[in-house]
């Protein structure tokens, strides 16, 4: 007799597999001679979906990297995010590709990937994209991913103990690659340091996140179409993954989230507040030389505790970088408290860019910013000269139809293909 204790994912999805044409997995052979097992291969196509429940990941011992989906239905869905900014915090990337029913009704299928590259003189570059295919291969722990149509890819490669990760990308406008290398311990949301057996990696009800790589050193090159020299700089960056059995506007009202790095310290941030509870919760990092010196996962309708480690976020005003859509504060005070050991770290984050943003309606939006750094331990050594990225989100109770009707012609505005192509997509999607 088997024991149950010991059927892994793959041996179940192989299973599947033997008996549904509709699967997207498969074992095959590696191409690493140092990879003596055979690689776990998940394949979806632009409108591969299923009906009914799916297998969702809810246990710490599950791979960082590997998707967190046995497929995707109406609502389940998941993201690979990276981001990066520059030393000088004038200069940034993002790149997320998704597993995501949401657009499925604006005619754009389930894989988007949302990239943009801001440059230094201001101009911002990029697209939201829904591809044809995607693919993630896992080999002994080491996971590649690649988003793919005809004219455009968008590829990852992550280590097996999560210390790099590297990136291509190749669109008509420009191509190029960046890579990231570990100053900080894959973590949950709870704060827990990989691997565990008892973390927790759902920050609030429904919403699954964890940071493979909180922050890293990055390396960015690339050359725009036309241009006879790349674009090279370097600065700080990190990976998170992300994942929910229903879409963001159903699960949160609005989040705080970012990274940084100023001295010794790198702060990796996180705090959402639930639509299912309507509380607050946190899942934030402070390290220090690498190592966590506190855990914030506040779980409660407060984000502040008299016993508990918590951060407090504190709006800035004054400066000259801010939202447009409601929100003007130009940065934040964040604290870092520990009640129970009588420690407090303050640092400011003063808004340098605004790398992109989405209105989504009366003081509703999307915020996201490079960010200057200063602080340290109160009563300690300060440090300057950090950079960051931070983000502020704060959805609308209900999708109205204005919101509907907004959401699709922002789609439209920010993908590459053409208005009436756009036009005829979503009208047919409902025969995809």
């Amino acid at each position: 007799m088997v024991s149950l204790r010991r059927i892994t994912l793959p041996t179940i999805l192989l299973a599947v597999a033997a008996r549904s044409s509709h699967s997207g997995y498969s074992f095959t052979d590696s191409d690493n001679a140092d990879c003596n097992q055979r690689c776990f291969t998940t394949e979806v196509s632009a409108w591969q979906t299923v009906k009914g429940p799916v297998w969702l990941s809810t246990s710490p011992r599950d791979h960082l990297i590997r998707p967190a989906l046995s497929a995707v239905n109406g609502s389940a869905w998941e993201q690979w995010y990276f981001d990066l900014v520059s030393s000088t915090g004038d200069q940034s990337m993002g790149l997320c590709v998704s597993r995501d029913p949401s657009y499925k009704m604006f005619g754009k299928g389930i894989l988007r990937v949302e990239f943009f590259v801001a440059l230094s003189n201001g101009t911002i570059i990029g697209s939201t994209d829904f591809v044809d295919s995607s693919l993630v291969r896992e080999c002994c722990g080491e996971v590649r991913g690649e988003w793919a149509s005809n004219d455009r890819s968008y590829s990852f490669r992550v280590s097996k103990d999560f210390s790099r990760a590297e990136a291509e990308f190749n669109r008509p406008d420009m191509s190029g690659t960046f890579s990231l290398s570990a100053i900080a311990k894959p973590r949950y949301s709870d704060g827990s340091m990989w691997p565990s057996d008892t973390a927790n990696h759902e920050v609030s009800p429904l919403l699954h996140i964890t940071e493979p790589m909180p922050a890293g050193d990055a390396r960015v090159s690339f050359t725009l179409a036309g241009a006879s020299e790349p674009i090279t700089w370097s600065g700080i960056g990190g990976h998170n993954r992300i994942w929910s059995s229903l879409d963001w506007f159903s699960i949160v009202r609005g989040w705080h989230n970012g990274r940084a790095r100023v001295g010794p310290y790198v702060i990796s941030l996180f705090e959402d507040v639930s639509k299912i509870d309507g509380q607050t919760y946190q899942g934030s990092v402070l390290f220090k030389d690498g190592e966590p010196v506190l855990q914030s996962k506040l779980r409660g309708p407060h984000s502040e505790s008299k016993d508990e480690d918590h951060h407090l976020i504190t709006r800035r005003y004054g400066g000259k970088v801010h939202s447009h859509w409601g929100d003007t504060s130009t940065g934040w005070t964040l604290d870092f408290v520990s009640p129970s050991r009588g420690k407090h770290w303050r640092f400011e984050l003063e808004h340098h860019t605004l790398a992109f943003e989405v209105d989504l309606g009366p003081n509703k939006g999307l915020g996201g910013f490079t960010d200057i750094v200063s602080g340290g331990e109160v009563g300690g050594e300060q440090y300057g000269g950090g950079v960051g990225v931070s983000e502020q989100v704060f959805l609308p109770e209900a999708m109205s139809i204005r919101l509907m009707l907004g959401l699709a012609w922002q789609v439209i505005a920010t993908s590459d293909t053409n208005l009436l192509k756009s036009i005829w997509q979503i009208a047919t999607a409902v025969f995809k």
